[in-house]
Parts: structure tokens; C-alpha cells; sequence
């Protein structure tokens, strides 16, 4: 109902007559008096049909005159709202599980029934193909797959009632902002048809995996003697911030140790934690124990650990390779070693000769391996080749 006032004047005769209006609400008798203008108000109930014309008419008590006025009326539909309009989600690492609350409020006057659509407007993946043309699942199984991104998706409402809107999905496992544009329209009616228009709500948030720089630091122990073997070779820039290899400054010596510390800096504000994988069994040339193997690491910060180095075999100069699994991010942190081992050697003296000519030559021995190691001829790798055939080659130990 909208509430209209009328001004009514008696423009002929002589005394005041009753007059009756006829409209659909039957409002009461109204008198009126020559050349004496009349407001009253009148409640004009609304339609939901468009357009439509309401005559209105105005006669006197004996019928004998009378007046009419004619009201029109354009519809235009009213769609239920949702809110907040916007929700801003902050930094998420990929793979876990992103969700929001959504509320629809039926404001509209009538008792409707409602659709509510998602448009993954910006990084946000689309339907599996085993879900697609389905109903959505309750819970969808699959991690690349958001047919269950928006519960519930339609319903009735009356009018002043509201509803529940939960929006879940994991976040994608590759950098980026994510935006998803949730829409709220009518359904049944030619107004809910595509295009027209509806509410909206924004959801975005940005994929961000967390980033780990290593460096390689001295142990700066306190005892000389034991710590003599702990020297890293930093280069030509000798940087006190030390190096991404970690380089003995000297050959490892058969069953000795060296220590040295990492220094692992997380550059984004997202926590983690780093968990350290054992070695392959053929490559324990050089045993590497860190303490601790697990830790957690807080956003813009870092933690130092121990390293400590036991050379078990004899080999000339290599690469070596530990691998660490970064929690929240697809790329793992690895630690390479550069050293070399050498055996133990000994001084092995022998006479020659008569008393007079009595001598003890010396023969210089050293400690070598049964088995010839293979000498790299090919060229130079760069550091992504060298940690992928070091996957493969983990995998195919697994297998």
C-alpha cells in the first residue's frame, strides 16, 4: 500500500453533499462543500504487475455527478540483498581451505524464491569435468575442483526473512589474487532472466606461498681445536651474511666432523614449517645431521640450526644434496653441499742398504675407495637441472 492524498472541490451547487469514492480499499463517504477544497488521503495498494492503470472515481450520493482520476503504475522488481558487499581475506597460503559467511535478506515485499550464481572473475578455477553438468556436491573430493563453492545456491523466502550463504573452497596452489563476484537474483520470474539486474557481493583474497632463503654461516665455536675443520669457504666477497652452498674451506678427512650453522629466513608473512628428508642410502659419502630436522618459522623472521658434516667414504670433489619439505608451498628448500673427502694417510719407512749404507726411504700412502668413480664429462648443469634429477632419482629409489 502507498499512501496518496487527493484534493477534492465541489465546483456546482449550493450545499454540501455526501459523496462515495469506488476503488478496490472502499475508504469511507466523504462530504464536501462548494468552492471549499478537500485533501484526504487514500492507501493505493501496489501491483506487481506492469504496467497497470487504477481509475478512481468520485461520485455523489444520488449519482448525479461525478469525477474520476486515473493512476498508472510501473513495476520495477525488487531483488533480495546480500551482505557485506565485500569481504577482503588477507594473505592464504595455497591448498588450504578458504571460507566466508553470506547473508539474504529478503527486502523486497513479497514472498519470493531466490538463485544465487558465482562469477570466477579473477584466478578462481572453474568446474572439474566430473562435476560439470551435475548437481553440486556436498562435498567435493577433489582439491581442483569448486562445483561446491557456494551452499546453498537457491531457496524461498518470505518477506523480512533472511538466509545463510557459505562460501568454501581451497585456494589455488599457484600465486595470486583471487576475486569471485557472488550474485543474488529472483528466480521464477521474467525479471530473473540473465542480465537483468541483481545484487552482488565481492570475495578476494591473495595466494601467497611462503618463501625461505638458506645461508650457509660458520659455527663460531669456542673451541679451537675441535673446530679447526669448521672454516666455509664464502667466496671471493667473503659476505658476513655467508653463502647459499655450503663449501668447506678445507678437504674432509676420513671420519672427522665439521659443523657450521643455516640461517633460513622466511621473506614473507605467512608462518611455516620445514621439515628435513633423510639422505639416499648410495649417496652417504658424507653423513649430514641437522639439528633440529623439524621446526616451525614465524612470518618475516628466522631461525638458525646446526649442521654437522661426518665424512664416511673417500671421493674427490662433488655436489650433494638435502632436501627439505616447506610446509604451504609446492617448491621444497634444498641444501648443497660442496666438499670433498679424503682418506686417511700414513708413512710407511723401509732400510736399504748395508750398516754403512743404511737408509729409511719414506713412501707416502693414502686411503682410496675399490671402485673408480666415474669422472663428469658432461656439461655443466644448471641448478634446476641438478635438483630435478635429484627428485627423479629419489623417486626412483621410492618406486
Amino acid at each position: 500500500m502507498v499512501a496518496t492524498q487527493f484534493h477534492v472541490t465541489q465546483l456546482s451547487g449550493v450545499s454540501s453533499i455526501t459523496t462515495n469514492w469506488e476503488m478496490l480499499t472502499n475508504p469511507p463517504p466523504m462530504k464536501t462543500s462548494p468552492g471549499r477544497p478537500i485533501s484526504t488521503t487514500l492507501l493505493i495498494p501496489l501491483s506487481h504487475k506492469s504496467p497497470l492503470t487504477d481509475v478512481i472515481r468520485l461520485t455523489s450520493h444520488d449519482k448525479e455527478c461525478s469525477v474520476t482520476t486515473v493512476i498508472e503504475q510501473y513495476c520495477y522488481p525488487r531483488y533480495p540483498s546480500i551482505t557485506p558487499t565485500f569481504i577482503w581475506l588477507g594473505l592464504v597460503p595455497p591448498g588450504v581451505t578458504v571460507t566466508a559467511e553470506f547473508t539474504v535478506h529478503n527486502d523486497t515485499y513479497e514472498d519470493i524464491e531466490w538463485i544465487a550464481t558465482c562469477c570466477r572473475w579473477l584466478g578462481e578455477r572453474g568446474v572439474a569435468d566430473a562435476c560439470r553438468d551435475q548437481l553440486p556436491c556436498v562435498t567435493c573430493h577433489s582439491r581442483a575442483c569448486t562445483c561446491s563453492l557456494l551452499t546453498p545456491t537457491r531457496g524461498s523466502l518470505q518477506h523480512s526473512h533472511r538466509e545463510q550463504l557459505f562460501y568454501s573452497v581451497t585456494a589455488p596452489d599457484t600465486d595470486g589474487c583471487v576475486a569471485t563476484l557472488i550474485q543474488v537474483r529472483r528466480f521464477g520470474t521474467p525479471e530473473a532472466a540473465p542480465g537483468v539486474e541483481a545484487r552482488a557481493s565481492l570475495i578476494a583474497y591473495r595466494v601467497l606461498a611462503p618463501r625461505l632463503v638458506l645461508r650457509a654461516l660458520p659455527c663460531y665455536g669456542d673451541k679451537r681445536q675441535e673446530c679447526e675443520g669448521c672454516a666455509l669457504d664464502t667466496g671471493l666477497d667473503n659476505s658476513p651474511r655467508g653463502s647459499a652452498v655450503l663449501r668447506p674451506s678445507t678437504t674432509l678427512t676420513l671420519r672427522d666432523t665439521s659443523c657450521c650453522r643455516l640461517r633460513i629466513t622466511n621473506i614473507t608473512p605467512l608462518p611455516t614449517s620445514v621439515k628435513w628428508e633423510p639422505a639416499m642410502e648410495h649417496e652417504e659419502f658424507v653423513a649430514v645431521t641437522f639439528a633440529p630436522e623439524q621446526f616451525k618459522i614465524r612470518g618475516h623472521s628466522e631461525v638458525d640450526i646446526m649442521v654437522v658434516l661426518e665424512a664416511k667414504k673417500v671421493c674427490h670433489r662433488r655436489l650433494f644434496l638435502r632436501k627439505a619439505n616447506v610446509e604451504h608451498t609446492q617448491k621444497p628448500l634444498y641444501l648443497v653441499i660442496d666438499a670433498a673427502v679424503s682418506g686417511v694417510e700414513g708413512v710407511v719407512e723401509f732400510p736399504i742398504g748395508d750398516k754403512e749404507t743404511l737408509s729409511f726411504p719414506k713412501i707416502k700412502l693414502t686411503q682410496r675407495n675399490n671402485f673408480k668413480q666415474a669422472v663428469a664429462t658432461q656439461e655443466p648443469k644448471s641448478s634446476e637441472e641438478i635438483f630435478s634429477d635429484y627428485d627423479r632419482k629419489r623417486e626412483e629409489i621410492r618406486g
